[in-house]
Formats: structure tokens, C-alpha cells, sequence
């Protein structure tokens, strides 16, 4: 399952977007990595937009199965045009979720909530490649 996690801080703006995990979706289900392009392309266009058109200051990781953005220190000229944009990509996400359910979920989280660092999500990802790649590797034999 691909799992979208944002937090807001106290005003309720978003400052951490991450992706994470795989759709594990067949021929059968509907097309094979249809909705994990789908969302890397979304993440893509996300991280495009904030560094190139909108110039805003990020932390970014990406990685197999892993997308990480954090929104750094800006004018509020900025930060209002990233939050466009982040507003936008979770509301696309949203939609591809509510057609795929099961496969992709998004959820927000307060500031005060608990919620992984970037560490955490990249060590969550290689554990999920890992286990994916065991998993293709014993399809592999058995074909």
C-alpha cells in the first residue's frame, strides 16, 4: 500500500509531505504500477513546482518507494504559493485514493502529533524494497 502522510503545523499549514511504500497492484487489479506512476508523477510535479517554479526552500529525499519533502524557512510570498501546490497535490492523491482504496491512503496529522523523521521513513522504505524484493525474487522461482 502506498501510505501519504502530511503535518500541519499550529495554523494548519502543511510543512511535511511524505510518501511512502508500494501499490502492489497486478494485471488483474487493474494494471500493473498504473497507480504508483500515477502518484510518482504527482510527487514529481509536487517537488518541480516548489523548487523550481514557486523557489521555495525544501528538504527533499527521494528514494525507491520514498518520497520526503519538508518545507524550510520562507516569505510568506512564498509559503502561501506552497501551500497551493501542496494543497493541490494531497487533493489529487485524495481523489486517485478514494478510486483505489486499499492501495493508497492520505492522511494528516497535527503538529502535536507524532509523526516519523525523514530517517525513519527512509529506513521504513529499504525494510518495504526489501521485503519486495524477496517477495518478486520466490515469483521469479516459481515461474
Amino acid at each position: 500500500m502506498i501510505r501519504v502522510s502530511t503535518q500541519t503545523d499550529a495554523c494548519g499549514r502543511m510543512k511535511i509531505f511524505a510518501c511512502l511504500g508500494h501499490a502492489g497492484l497486478t494485471v488483474e487489479d487493474g494494471g500493473e504500477d498504473l497507480l504508483c506512476a500515477g502518484v510518482s508523477a504527482l510527487c514529481g510535479a509536487l517537488a518541480i513546482g516548489l523548487e523550481r517554479v514557486v523557489r521555495a526552500s525544501v528538504f527533499l529525499r527521494e528514494s525507491r518507494g520514498l518520497f520526503y519533502i519538508r518545507l524550510e524557512s520562507m516569505s510568506s510570498e512564498v509559503e502561501e504559493k506552497a501551500q497551493v501546490l501542496l494543497c493541490t497535490t494531497v487533493e489529487a492523491l485524495r481523489e486517485l485514493a478514494h478510486y483505489n482504496e486499499g492501495f493508497l491512503s492520505v492522511q494528516t496529522f497535527a503538529q502535536e502529533e507524532s509523526f516519523p523523521t525523514a530517517e525513519e521513513f527512509m529506513a521504513e522504505a529499504e525494510a518495504e524494497n526489501e521485503l519486495s524484493d524477496q517477495y518478486m525474487s520466490e515469483v521469479k522461482n516459481l515461474e
